[in-house]
């Protein structure tokens, strides 16, 4: 924790710092969410509660300068006879320096590409961040294009310590010098288009990312995206199902989505698929999500997702299809936000149940 200590402690002197002398906005979160209890039902019957997650997050941002710090921890049963006990399981950060309009200097910053976005699962594929967790210079040479090149400190997840050598020794296991590249390109409200290079100089991680989205309707109320990653070692699309275990893995992976919104009522859709076919994978997932405003305060929405496995060229028996939906009931009051959903998931006659519930406060 004394690297937290430190981002948090940074953080609070940079904000202070430049708070007299910016134009200046701030905004805070906080969510307190649980999936309450899981039931499992298979031969047996398992039922486990499910933890209690506390997120915090704080953002500043202004002319100049844009930075912020979030984390999370959980209270769940991480020992052995159902031993409780509070665990950090997130913290992250970043901050951005504008010294001109057309530079960018960041630290620990994730820039993603418009399009490498999935609606229903709410992030970005990681091949769409032409940032990284070190430093990033962002150019704008002309409106709507931005090209960065950016100097990880973390990769081939060997941990915060991670040193890029400029002259690393192979023989000592140190690793070469590694950088990453990127642009996009957006046109107003029509369309969008980048290209990303991960671990350019690693030949055995190497990642890049290609896409594109159009606004058929010059707004964001109807965009259809869609993008090609490749790896040398995997793209990871990971946690997609409703029990955070299922993933689409693969050298070679693509995806589509869709946003459309027409007045209380809210669609989106997308689909992950490999192109390789790994064994043990499952190689085609789909997302659906529909949402009616009902007023300002309360609005439904159901979720649905599939999972296929479609073999693959050794022969080896196809796993079984994975079905699962979520309705969802939210409801604002001022700054507060509360939901409710009941997740269901089956495969093979095997079920799992989960209720999501969330309080959340917007400052």
């Amino acid at each position: 924790m004394k690297m937290t200590k430190s981002i948090v402690a940074l953080f609070v002197a940079l904000t202070m710092g430049i708070s007299g002398a910016f134009a200046q906005e701030f905004s805070f979160s906080n969510e307190v969410s649980s999936d309450l209890v899981t039931i499992t039902k298979a031969d047996d019957t398992e039922k486990d509660f499910a933890g209690i997650s506390e997120k915090a997050e704080f953002e500043f941002k202004s002319e100049k300068v844009d930075a912020g710090v979030m984390v999370e921890f959980t209270i769940d049963d991480y020992g052995a006879d159902e031993g409780y006990g509070f665990k950090w399981t997130d913290y992250n950060y970043y901050i951005e320096f504008r010294p001109i309009y057309e530079i960018t200097l960041a630290w620990h910053d994730d820039i993603y590409t418009t399009a490498s976005y999935l609606p229903v699962w709410d992030d970005n594929v990681s091949t769409g961040n032409f940032g990284s967790d070190g430093f990033t210079v962002v150019t704008r040479p002309y409106p709507g294009l931005r090209i960065s090149a950016t100097i990880p400190f973390q990769f081939e997840n060997d941990g915060p310590n991670t040193i890029n050598f400029l002259n690393g020794d192979s023989d000592s296991g140190e690793d070469d010098f590694n950088f990453g590249f990127g642009f996009d390109y957006t046109l107003g409200n029509l369309f969008s288009v980048g290209f990303t290079m991960i671990d350019a100089v690693d030949s055995d991680e190497r990642s890049y990312g290609v896409f594109a989205s159009i606004m058929p309707k010059n707004n964001e109320d109807f965009i259809i995206s869609a993008g090609f990653s490749g790896s040398e070692s995997s793209v990871d699309v990971e946690e997609l199902d409703f029990t955070d275990e299922l993933s689409i893995s693969a050298t070679k992976l693509y995806q589509v989505a869709c946003v459309y919104n027409y007045d209380a009522l809210s669609f989106a859709a997308e689909i992950v698929g490999s192109i390789d076919k790994e064994e043990n994978f499952y190689d085609l997932y789909t997302g659906v999500k529909a949402g009616y405003a009902i007023d300002d305060a309360l609005s439904v929405s159901l979720t649905g997702k599939l999972f296929f496995d479609l073999g693959n060229e050794d022969g080896i028996d196809e796993a079984e299809t994975v079905m699962g939906f979520c309705p969802e009931v939210e409801y604002v009051y001022g700054a507060h936000t509360f939901s409710f959903g009941v997740a269901f998931q089956v495969c093979d006659g095997d079920t799992f149940v989960k209720f999501p519930v969330s309080w959340k406060y917007d400052l």
